[in-house]
Formats: C-alpha cells, structure tokens, sequence
C-alpha cells in the first residue's frame, strides 16, 4: 500500500478524533468522531468496523478527494499557532 492508495484515510479531508478523556452523558469531555470535512461521510459518535470500512472506500470515486501531505499539514498546523 503507497501514501497515495485512493481511500479516505490519505485524503486530506479526512477528520478522525478519538475524543477526551472522561467522556460520558454526565460528565465534560468530548466524545471521538470520524467524518469527511466535504460531508461524503460521518460516522457519528458510534459505527461499527463494516460502517467504517465502508465509508473510507468511497474516495475510490471521488471528485473532492486530494492526497493527504503529512510535511504540509505540519506545517500548516505551525503557521496556523503563530
């Protein structure tokens, strides 16, 4: 598998968070999330692994899809806390 293999997870548009600490419906904290920044997909708080599997082949025909550069969006990141 290359860095440029046409799924989601090389897609610069792709959002994965694995949440904060502590979370529950009592207490602060945030819960994780996985979702398409265009809005091809969003797997909410909960999804099973056929869900997410399914939701990051769907770049295969995508218009919006863009390869994901880890050096520039470290950089991006560096400028953007400045």
């Amino acid at each position: 598998m290359t860095s440029h293999e046409r799924i989601c997870i090389f897609c610069r548009a792709f959002h994965l968070s694995f949440g904060e600490p502590g979370y529950s419906e009592y207490t602060p904290a945030s819960p994780g999330s996985c979702y398409c920044i265009k809005g091809h997909f969003d797997l909410g708080e909960w999804s099973s692994e056929r869900e997410f599997r399914d939701a990051i082949k769907k770049a295969v025909g995508c218009e919006d899809w863009e390869p994901y550069d880890r050096k520039a969006s470290q950089q991006e990141q560096e400028d953007s806390d400045d």
